[in-house]
């Protein structure tokens, strides 16, 4: 079993910021974030959402996407997913931001490296008469 040492050297603090919105606002929050390298994670999902107005039940579409940040650059992504989202300027958003204890990092190594390794293991093979 793993140290809680050996634990904490794969965590690191993060924030989740957690938005629904308006169905089809969720791609230009998404492609927007994306490629930014302090958003951790995305996920993206939509459901449906009743609302009730003027005595009448109505079933409305929703986009949802939680994104978890680094810490120090929270509230900058709050601010962008707040306004690519036109949470503001359609009824039924909501944005919020939590702390979250830790996050795990998962990332895939580097392809050159692989390449590295295996170049190096067939060096090491015996050689065929």
């Amino acid at each position: 079993m793993l140290s809680f040492e050996e634990i904490q050297k794969h965590l690191q603090s993060a924030k989740m910021i957690s938005c629904v919105m308006a169905r089809g606002h969720a791609d230009a929050v998404v492609q927007a974030l994306y490629n930014q390298k302090h958003v951790l994670g995305i996920d993206y999902a939509t459901g449906r959402n009743q609302s009730t107005q003027m005595g009448t039940k109505d079933w409305q579409e929703v986009d949802m996407i939680t994104a978890i940040v680094a810490p120090e650059y929270a509230d900058e992504i709050f601010y962008e997913m707040y306004h690519l989202a036109k949470v503001s300027e359609t009824e039924g958003g909501i944005i919020f931001q939590a702390n979250l204890g830790f996050s795990t990092n998962y990332e895939l190594p580097e392809l050159t490296e692989l390449v590295e390794q295996e170049v190096t293991l067939e060096k090491d093979l015996p050689k065929e008469p």
